[in-house]
């Protein structure tokens, strides 16, 4: 991904959540997309523990599902989706994520994104704060947000080819 070099830093349990992401992009995603094995080798060089996930038993996706790569440190989580037959949309991406503690506002969480990595204004989808903040770089396209599921928050940064 072409932005700029940022400083690296542990993530800890512990640490904000918010810059928790941002890190854990930094030091993953950031570094190694599209090659999912340089993310990898990233994670596990980090102390990343990868986890196997897998479909439980009576399970209702279809068929010709593959499931996400997954590395977790602390409350941060590292997806590596490859697209799946199953849902002809997806795209390949890496993405990070954690619970968000309270109620945390997209914009300003968008600008720590911008201003980390050197990147300029994002273009919005959506309104309010389920807002989706985008920027087109080299590889392909990072997105911000905010994501909600009942009464949990929860950020998420993502490169997809």
């Amino acid at each position: 991904m072409t932005v700029a070099p940022a400083v690296n830093a542990q993530v800890t349990e512990g640490a904000d959540t918010r810059d928790g992401v941002i890190d854990a992009f930094d030091r993953t995603c950031r570094i190694g997309f599209p090659s999912f094995e340089t993310v990898a080798r990233s994670a596990n060089a980090a102390g990343w523990i990868e986890r196997k996930v897998s479909v439980p038993s009576g399970s209702t996706l279809p068929a010709g599902v593959i499931l996400p790569r997954t590395f977790q440190r602390g409350d941060v989580t590292v997806l590596l989706v490859t697209p799946s037959p199953a849902f002809p949309g997806s795209k390949r991406s890496c993405q990070v994520t954690a619970v968000a503690k309270g109620k945390p506002d997209p914009q300003a969480y968008a600008s720590a994104v911008a201003a980390r990595f050197g990147l300029g204004a994002p273009l919005w989808q959506g309104k309010g704060p389920e807002a989706i903040a985008t920027w087109r770089v080299a590889n392909g396209t990072v997105n911000a947000d905010i994501g909600r599921y009942h009464q949990t928050r929860s950020f998420s940064l993502r490169i997809s080819d």
